[in-house]
């Protein structure tokens, strides 16, 4: 049994627990409300926390649009990328997170209340769409074009490449804003020792890039170089 699997049938009966909490709030019409509010002192908390202990530098916070739809295209090497975005950018973040992880407990629980996008892998239309429309509504949505870590899912670090040291990219984020016309930030998230030290005394810096002008780059150069930025 994968390490995770292990995690996640320990977790499984508080997160049904924490399943009937959330139906009955939502019954009451209170979920809503109070999810918001939830958000707001959790990004609060974490960005002390962060401060503190891994004395985050913010680079580069004026090219996120302070309103409107935007796309944030992120490099992705460590399980940290979406908290460090999160508590990193002024505005309220919507990240989208493969499918696999409904079945996932506590984790899922933390992406709905998030209002995180679910899309399965091999193309999902459905998922796409709900983007669009999310961009189209005025929401910053975050995309990690590599999919997932190096390390995970059966993908060996080693599959880096090697101008990039990032995964190969997905066109997901080009796609998206190519539909919505939206401004797309690259970003890139880099700890002193890299993750596996990330609990030590190690700082973190997130860089965040001008928007790409995606009228005057090719698919393919953005593809080739995963859209995430690299220090």
């Amino acid at each position: 049994m994968e390490t995770y699997e292990l995690v996640n049938k320990v977790l499984m009966p508080v997160d049904q627990v924490v399943g009937l909490g959330v139906d009955a709030l939502k019954k009451a019409g209170l979920y809503e409300p109070l999810k918001d509010k939830f958000n707001g002192t959790i990004k609060t908390m974490m960005k002390k926390s962060f401060d503190k202990q891994y004395n985050l530098e913010v680079i580069g916070e004026e090219n996120i649009p302070e309103t409107g739809g935007c796309i944030i295209a992120s490099n992705h090497r460590s399980w940290l990328d979406a908290q460090v975005l999160g508590v990193g950018t002024k505005r309220r973040l919507f990240f989208v997170a493969k499918a696999d992880f409904k079945e996932w407990p506590m984790l899922r629980r933390t992406i709905d209340l998030a209002d995180g996008i679910y899309v399965k892998r091999g193309g999902d239309k459905d998922a796409l769409a709900e983007i669009i429309k999310a961009v189209n509504d005025g929401k910053a949505v975050v995309i990690f074009p590599e999919g997932t870590i190096p390390g995970e899912e059966d993908v060996p670090r080693w599959d880096v490449e090697k101008d990039t040291g990032l995964l190969r990219g997905h066109t997901g984020a080009v796609r998206i804003a190519m539909a919505t016309g939206a401004p797309t930030s690259h970003t890139s998230s880099v700890t002193d020792h890299g993750f596996a030290y990330v609990f030590s005394q190690s700082e973190i810096d997130l860089a965040l890039m001008d928007a790409l002008d995606m009228s005057a780059l090719p698919i393919v150069a953005l593809t080739r170089a995963g859209i995430g930025g690299q220090r």
